[in-house]
């Protein structure tokens, strides 16, 4: 299978995830149109960087950049707000992987150096766990704040 096509099918719903869960951390609704147009972008720059000459690791300092800028530029949340919600989005990005990695290391007995930059389609396998856990956060963190909002209506 295509290398591309594989990066995009890890690296979208990973990036969906990344900023729907930053979009709760911040108290923004999530407007899954809004978030799957920019999580196409930043897994667009993302496979860029990767493939480039830049060190590793650079992918995931623009990657913030971008979610920040992102949130305070376009969706008017506060900067402070905004650089929060953004790096601890990527903090929890941080835990699942290294939760998802361990799982596959010591439970499944595999060696995930040989899925991390394969171009085999069970790599996507390997990786979508923590995807599904962030886009699951996501949606109940929206449903909670979509719940608040209407209590807060109704007690005003």
């Amino acid at each position: 299978m295509n290398e591309f096509l594989l990066f995009i099918m890890r690296g979208f719903p990973e990036s969906i995830g990344l900023i729907s869960l930053c979009l709760v951390l911040s108290g923004v609704p999530v407007l899954w149109k809004r978030v799957s147009v920019f999580a196409v972008f930043l897994t667009l720059i993302t496979y860029i960087i990767r493939h480039s000459q830049i060190f590793f690791g650079f992918h995931s300092l623009v990657i913030i950049f971008l979610i920040i800028g992102y949130m305070w530029k376009y969706l008017n949340v506060l900067l402070k707000k905004a650089m929060i919600s953004g790096l601890l989005g990527f903090f929890i990005l941080g835990i699942l992987e290294y939760m998802n990695y361990i799982f596959f290391l010591l439970v499944m007995d595999l060696d995930l150096d040989l899925f991390i930059n394969s171009a085999d389609p069970i790599s996507i396998l390997v990786f979508l766990p923590q995807s599904i856990a962030m886009i699951l956060l996501a949606i109940t963190g929206n449903a909670f704040l979509k719940n608040q909002k209407e209590v807060e209506l109704i007690d005003n």
